[in-house]
C-alpha cells in the first residue's frame, strides 16, 4: 500500500510540474520578478507598461521583489516568468548563463549608472581611478560586477544586499564609494538626514532598460511588443 501511494504521489508531482512549465494560453496572470525594491524609480517606471501591455492580451501582471541572485534564478527556471530590469547586454555581461530568459524588444526606460560617495573631495574621471578605493555595489548586478573587475581589485569590492545598505556603509565611511543608477542614489540620498551628506561624484555611462521574458512564452512576444508601442503612443 505504502509503495501504491508513492508512486502515486510521484505521478502528481511530475504532473504538476509539467504544468508549470506549460506556456501561458488561457492563464490570467504572469509574474516578473525584480532585485530591485518594487518602489525603486526603475521599476516604478516599468511596470505599468507591462501591466497595460499584458491587460489588453487579458493576462494580469504581477510584479515581486526577489533579492539579489534569487531574481534570476527564479526567472531563468520558470518559477517566475520574467525579469523586470535588466541592462540591454544583459547576456553579453552574464556570458549567457541565463539563457532561458529572452529580451522583449521593447526599450523601457533609461537610466545612467553613477558614483555616489561621502566624501565630496573623491574625484572620478575615468574608471582607472577607482583601483584605490573601496567599491559597494548591489549583489546581482552583472552589469556592475562586469565593470569593476577590471579596475577594482577584489579586496576592495563589496557586494550588498541592497542600495540601502550600502549607502549607510558610506555614511558609516566603510566604503568610498557606491556604484548604483543616478535615480535610486537620490531617492536614498532624500530618505534620511543620515545620508543627506553624500554626493554623486561621477556619471558612468548611460544604459538602455530592457525586461526579458522565460522562452515558455516566446509566443507572446510579438504581441507583447506591439501593446508595449501602443501603450507610448
Amino acid at each position: 500500500m505504502k509503495k501504491i501511494l508513492l508512486i502515486i504521489f510521484s505521478i502528481v508531482c511530475q504532473l504538476n510540474a509539467a504544468e508549470i512549465n506549460q506556456p501561458i494560453t488561457n492563464k490570467q496572470q504572469i509574474v516578473f520578478s525584480s532585485d530591485l525594491p518594487l518602489e525603486s524609480p526603475l521599476v516604478k517606471t516599468i511596470v505599468p507598461k507591462l501591466k497595460a501591455a499584458f491587460a489588453k492580451m487579458g493576462i494580469r501582471f504581477q510584479a515581486i521583489n526577489a533579492p539579489g541572485e534569487r531574481s534570476l534564478v527564479l526567472s531563468n527556471t520558470g518559477g517566475v516568468d520574467g525579469e523586470i530590469t535588466r541592462a540591454h547586454n544583459f547576456h553579453e555581461v552574464t556570458h549567457h548563463k541565463y539563457n532561458n530568459l529572452i529580451r522583449i524588444e521593447y526599450q523601457m526606460a533609461t537610466t545612467w549608472l553613477s558614483l555616489f560617495s561621502g566624501q565630496p573631495n573623491i574625484k572620478i574621471e575615468k574608471l582607472e581611478d577607482l583601483a584605490d578605493y573601496k567599491v559597494s555595489y548591489f549583489r546581482g548586478r552583472k552589469l556592475f560586477t562586469a565593470m569593476l573587475s577590471n579596475y577594482v581589485p577584489e579586496r576592495n569590492i563589496h557586494k550588498v544586499e541592497n542600495d540601502l545598505q550600502g549607502f549607510k556603509m558610506l555614511a558609516l565611511n566603510r566604503v568610498d564609494l557606491v556604484m548604483t543608477s543616478d535615480a535610486e542614489g537620490e531617492v536614498l540620498i532624500n530618505s534620511s538626514e543620515n545620508l543627506s551628506h553624500i554626493v554623486e561624484v561621477k556619471k558612468i555611462i548611460q544604459i538602455p532598460i530592457y525586461s526579458f521574458i522565460h522562452n515558455k512564452h516566446r509566443h507572446l512576444l510579438p504581441q507583447l511588443v506591439s501593446n508595449l508601442k501602443e501603450t507610448e503612443e
